[in-house]
C-alpha cells in the first residue's frame, strides 16, 4: 500500500492545531527541494512530541504573494527524546515520513516519501540547543501518491521548540 499523502498532510495539519502558542516561537526549517528555495521561520515552525510513543512531528509553512503561492515542510518519524538524560547524539528517526508542497494555492503540487516503503527519507537529530531541537531531513520524495510520480531531492535543516504532548 502507498502512503497517502492527503492523509500525511492532514495528519501534519491537525497536529499543528494541538501544539500550543509557545512551541511555535523562534523556529527555522530551511533548505532546497528540487529547484525551490524554502525558508520557514518563527510562528510558522512547529515541532511536537508524543513521549508514550516516542513520536516528533515538525512542519514549517510559508506564503508569497498575498497568500497566493504556498509552501509547507513536514517530517516526522519515531525516535527517543533528545532532551532525556544520557541522550546519545546524532539520534535518526526510524519510520521516516516527509512531504513538501509548493506551487500557486489552492492545491500546489504535493511530494512526499516514506522509508517504510523503502523511500529515502532520513531525519537526523544532532542536538539541542537552547530548547530547541536541531537536526536535517534529507529525502527523496516523489509527486503525488504515485510510485512512479517524478522524484525530487530535498534537504533541509530544522531548529524548533518541541512541545511534549
Amino acid at each position: 500500500m502507498r502512503l497517502d499523502l492527503r492523509a500525511v498532510v492532514l495528519a501534519t495539519a491537525f497536529t499543528l492545531g494541538l501544539v500550543p502558542g509557545t512551541a511555535l516561537a523562534k523556529g527555522t526549517f530551511k533548505g532546497t527541494f528540487g529547484d525551490v528555495k524554502f525558508k520557514a521561520k518563527k510562528y510558522a515552525v512547529s515541532c511536537s512530541y508524543v513521549g508514550s510513543l516516542q513520536f516528533r512531528n515538525l512542519a514549517g509553512s510559508t506564503s508569497k504573494r498575498h497568500g497566493r503561492y504556498q509552501a509547507g515542510v513536514g517530517a516526522s518519524g519515531y525516535g527517543p527524546s533528545p532532551t532525556a538524560p544520557g541522550a546519545v547524539f546524532p539520534i535518526v528517526l526510524t519510520g521516516a515520513v516527509a512531504t513538501f508542497f509548493s506551487g500557486e494555492g489552492p492545491n500546489p503540487p504535493l511530494w512526499g516519501g516514506n522509508s517504510g516503503l523503502g523511500d529515502p527519507v532520513v531525519i537526523t537529530i544532532t542536538g539541542v540547543k537552547r530548547g530547541k531541537v536541531i537536526g536535517t531531513l534529507d529525502a527523496t520524495l516523489r509527486e503525488g501518491a504515485s510510485p512512479t510520480g517524478a522524484p525530487i531531492h530535498g534537504s533541509a535543516a530544522f531548529a524548533a521548540k518541541c512541545s511534549s504532548l
